[in-house]
């Protein structure tokens, strides 16, 4: 019911503004009060409907989660197909109605959508591997076509940052739903310092960044933190192997750790994540 309203009213909200828009050019330039009046309509409308479409979205992805953890990716990817399908009824009614294109980084609600932006190749950046959330124990080469190529990795002054607009949903990878997918950059693991700056910081459900150790065999271990503003970062010697400071807080890491690094990962198509890092 909830899902034939959203529906409905944007087909409506289409139609009714693609009607105004053809009559205004008929007749010439718009009265002020034409474009107020139609201005306060669309607001109003998007008002109305947000709120039902955001908890239909809650809705789809609770329900592919279940079917994604007991194996059912058939069904799941049913309910992915629906997600899609509601995303381009969404663009389709943004290119009749001024002024409706979603807000970037604000993106639980995938029919807000701004467009994505395309990859780019890693550049001269060397280290880069492809990461997912849900297997947080390895990493993915570049050319494992299995994992969506999501965020760009370029070099900048000192250091290199990993950014980019999320292109794709969820995606079955060895018989698992996998949602959450990025890069990393990866170095010899040694005594280093720099900083880190996230500069579309930390949000929950939406994007995330991490300190990535790995082992020969494309073994790892993706570790979380959760940050709001620039601060240092240091790795150095510890007992039994290595360990990362990041601020106040520390991050051990495996005794068969050789390259260590930073990645950062996005959830849902529209999330953006953009994370610089310099290291001395």
């Amino acid at each position: 019911m909830e899902r034939s309203f959203a529906l409905c009213s944007f087909l409506i909200g289409a139609i009714f503004a693609t009607h105004i828009c053809t009559a205004g050019d008929e007749t010439g330039r718009e009265p002020a009060e034409l474009v107020q009046a139609r201005a306060a309509w669309q607001s109003q409308l998007k008002a109305a409907t947000e709120p039902i479409n955001l908890k239909y979205m809650q809705t789809l992805d609770a329900m592919k989660r279940k079917f994604g953890g007991a194996g059912d990716l058939d069904n799941a990817q049913r309910v992915q197909h629906e997600i899609e399908s509601l995303s381009g009824k969404k663009s389709a009614a943004n290119s009749s109605v001024k002024g409706g294109a979603g807000t970037a980084g604000n993106t639980l609600d995938v029919l807000n959508a701004p467009e994505p932006a395309k990859p780019k190749d890693a550049g001269k950046v060397e280290g880069v591997v492809q990461i997912v959330n849900e297997f947080p124990d390895r990493v993915f080469e570049l050319k494992d076509g299995r994992i969506p190529n999501e965020l760009n990795v370029e070099a900048v002054d000192g250091g290199f940052r990993i950014s980019g607009t999320k292109a794709t949903d969820a995606t079955a990878i060895e018989g698992r739903l996998a949602g959450w997918s990025g890069k990393a950059v990866l170095f010899p693991v040694r005594a280093c310092s720099g900083q880190i700056d996230p500069v579309v910081p930390f949000k929950a459900d939406h994007v995330m960044y991490c300190a990535v150790s790995s082992a020969p065999g494309n073994k790892a271990l993706l570790q979380y933190f959760f940050p709001k503003e620039k601060s240092t970062w240091a790795i150095s010697r510890a007992k039994g192997g290595w360990q990362l400071q990041l601020g106040d807080k520390i991050i051990p890491f495996p005794d068969k750790t050789t390259k260590v690094g930073f990645g950062a990962t996005v959830r849902w198509p529209g999330d953006v994540a953009d994370l610089v890092v310099t290291i001395k």
